[in-house]
């Protein structure tokens, strides 16, 4: 089983590239009082990723319930990005960005009920200092001098590169799609199931889909010469999951291992956990240029194809590490 597949705004320019320490960034604490009136619902984020520029451009819609009527709906973003238009349910808005946050207004006010936001912005992310523990984007090439871009934002959320509600406690209801358009020489490794990949003029875009809630720091993407290794992992209820490892071409040599090893880890976590949590979408890998982390359905990791052993068997702390947060962080998810 085992193969290979090859407005009306009034917002600030601010892109001041001497302006990134991020370090004060947390996600979650005390919800303010806008957002607690707030459920999110779906996030769907449209990229145009220009790896040149190390520069990302396009938007993002937000489906979310509103409580009760509010003449503001608050949304997270870094202040590294310039947001160019929202609309309201299609509508143009008035809008104003401060200390990391967009406040969207009406003179009208927003019902209560559901509503669909949509951000057009564009923008330099934060670059990772100490990934993944200092989040941002790690922009950088493998050894055959491949683009390879790695994204990290666990500690400081997803308002590090999309408008979201930036707190743990909410997670997208209805889950997220994510568009994202790269070179066409180059693979997107996502969350979820792989939708369809559209070509032209040389730029390739992705469209991976996830049904499930997910936490704001997993939903993201890596971009790589990716191979994708992959086989069919049966659960302990008996349903039949994909496994595919995004790995770079140069490792394909170590694939067959890690996804050998990825199916004894899955039958010593599932005697203990349960079924995997993800069933109805994949077991996914991707290869990064640091340690790795427990994104949701695309765990990543790089100890550099190095096994140490524990009981007779080929052990690596940080492949098993990260699988098991599917469990322990994804499926139980911290309320803050």
């Amino acid at each position: 089983m085992f193969s290979f597949v090859c407005l009306v705004a009034q917002s600030q320019p601010i892109n001041d590239v001497n302006n990134r320490d991020l370090s004060y960034l947390t996600s979650g604490g005390k919800l303010l009082p806008l957002q607690a009136i707030m459920d999110i619902r779906h996030y769907t984020i449209v990229l145009d990723v220009d790896i040149q520029h190390r520069s990302i451009n396009g938007s993002v819609e937000v489906s979310l319930n509103l409580s009760k009527k509010s003449d503001t709906i608050l949304l997270n973003l870094v202040h590294l990005y310039a947001v160019t238009k929202i609309t309201v349910n299609k509508k143009a808005v008035s809008f104003n960005q401060q200390d990391d946050k967009i406040f969207i207004t009406s003179s009208k006010g927003f019902e209560a009920g559901n509503h669909k936001v949509t951000i057009a912005y564009n923008g330099i992310p934060p670059v990772a200092v100490n990934p993944p523990w200092d989040g941002g984007f790690t922009w950088t090439k493998d050894s055959n001098g491949n683009d390879w871009v790695s994204i990290n934002i666990q500690a400081e959320g997803g308002e590090m590169y999309f408008p979201c509600k930036d707190h743990p406690s909410d997670e997208p209801n209805e889950g997220a799609d994510l568009k994202i358009t790269v070179p066409s020489n180059l693979v997107v490794a996502g969350p979820g199931l792989l939708m369809n990949v559209t070509t032209k003029k040389n730029r390739s875009t992705y469209h991976w889909k996830t049904n499930y809630t997910i936490s704001n720091y997993c939903i993201l993407f890596n971009i790589g010469k990716y191979k994708v290794a992959k086989d069919v992992y049966t659960t302990i209820e008996g349903n039949k999951v994909p496994i595919e490892y995004y790995v770079l071409e140069e490792d394909t040599a170590h694939a067959k291992k890690i996804i050998e090893t990825r199916i004894r880890d899955s039958k010593i976590l599932e005697k203990y956990f349960g079924e995997y949590p993800w069933a109805k979408e994949k077991i996914g890998i991707a290869e990064v240029p640091n340690s790795g982390m427990e994104h949701q359905t695309m765990i990543t990791f790089d100890n550099k194809f190095k096994y140490r052993q524990v009981g007779g068997h080929a052990y690596s702390d940080n492949l098993y590490h990260e699988y098991a947060h599917e469990w322990w962080a994804n499926k139980v998810t911290n309320k803050d």
